[in-house]
Order: C-alpha cells, then structure tokens, then sequence
C-alpha cells in the first residue's frame, strides 16, 4: 500500500507541474527599431536590427537585436514603433547559439523616414572652413577629396585628396556625426595644402546637416568645418 501511495503522489506532482516543452508568455513590450541593420556576430556573421526597449526613445540604449521579430516585415531607411509580444521558449526548442526569447509583432505603432540614412553615400569636397575650394588653382589636388559614409557598416572611408582614410563611425544620430580615429595612407603630397586641411577638419567632426545634395559637416560649436555635395 505504501508503494502505491508513493507512486500516486510522484505521478500527481509530474502531472501539476510546468512541462518542459510548454512557451511561457512573458509580457508586451515597446520596441523602436533603427532605420538601417548593422553587422553583429551570432552563430556566424550576419546582419542584426538595432532597437530601443521602452516607451521613452530619448532615455534608452541601443542594443542588437540577434532574433529579429517574428511577423516584422523590416524595410531599410525607416523608424518603427512596435509593440511585441516576449515569450520564454523551452529549452527543448532552442537551438545551439540561439536566443531562448522570441519576439513576435503585435502592432506597428508609428513608421517614419529615418533622415540620417541619407548619409549613407559618397560625397565629394566643396567647401573647408565655409570657404569654396578652387580645384583648378594650381594649388589643389589633383584628385577631389571625397568622403563614403557607409551606416550598415558603421565605417567611414574616403580620401583627402592625395592619402586614403578609413574608420568606424562611433555615434551617428539625426544630427550627431562621430568617427573613431582615421587610419591613412602615408603618401608624399605634391600639393599638400588641402590634404592637410580637410585631415585638419575631420578631426573637428561632431555633427552634420544636409540641404538637399549638400551635406556640411559641423564641429561642437556647430560652425561647418567641411561641406561635401552628394555624387551623382
């Protein structure tokens, strides 16, 4: 009789408890997701949304996203305003490497033009220090310095007229522009006047604005330092 006892008990508390294989709805969230996807690094290389968790946009971080979001149909250049639903997935249903947190859609809020992706693009020198460069002075380059801004890369690359450059972007919002140090070719300069210039200026870059093909660059008192014009 004891055994029996034994035995009912064990199978009423296997019976009342939480199986293994069931999804544990957790809550709703709100979620701001980036107009561009940048690289990241899950089972293998791949490209990752960047979304803000929270209802108040100017108070959260960004962070990588490495799931995605079930019934997101993402498009490239737009803000989204989400509600998603956040389910635990049992540890039966999670692959190696994998999140053990789905994101499902359950509204699009709001979806707005996302206006710093139009960074994203190659431009060629007009101006430094609000004074237009004159590139048929006998003083000037030969080759034009221009600047490639690439956001899915969060690099930056370019040339200032005799010596190539690259680097990271390190912050890039609606009117922020920030870049980590440039690296660059070491090149004799011929003319080296507005080689040394525009390296001058880039090293003063904090933000940008942009006037149709046109796009200045500004330093942290916001006086323009290098104004660059979309190439077509």
């Amino acid at each position: 009789m004891k055994y029996l006892i034994i035995g009912f008990l064990a199978t009423l508390f296997f019976a009342c408890s939480p199986k293994a294989t069931t999804s544990s709805a957790l809550n709703t969230l709100t979620f701001w997701v980036d107009g561009m996807k940048v690289p990241c690094t899950g089972a293998g290389p791949q490209s990752c949304l960047r979304v803000k968790k929270g209802e108040d946009f100017n108070s959260a971080e960004w962070e990588l996203l490495y799931s995605g979001i079930e019934g997101f149909d993402y498009e490239t250049g737009y803000v989204y305003q989400l509600k998603v639903s956040e389910t635990r997935l049992p540890p039966a249903q999670v692959p190696a490497d994998a999140s053990s947190i789905k994101y499902t859609l359950v509204e699009i809020v709001d979806k707005r033009p996302d206006p710093k992706t139009r960074l994203h693009d190659i431009w060629a020198l007009e101006a430094i220090n609000g004074e237009d460069v004159d590139f048929d002075n006998a003083q000037a380059p030969a080759q034009r310095p221009t600047l490639e801004i690439n956001l899915t890369e969060q690099r930056v690359f370019g040339t200032d007229g005799c010596n190539d450059f690259s680097g990271s972007l390190t912050s890039v919002t609606d009117t922020e522009l920030r870049m980590g140090a440039l690296a660059a070719t070491r090149k004799a300069c011929i003319r080296p006047v507005v080689p040394g210039l525009v390296n001058a200026a880039m090293q003063e870059v904090t933000g940008y604005e942009l006037d149709g093909l046109k796009l200045s660059l500004t330093n942290d008192a916001g006086r323009e330092v290098l104004r660059y014009r979309k190439v077509d």
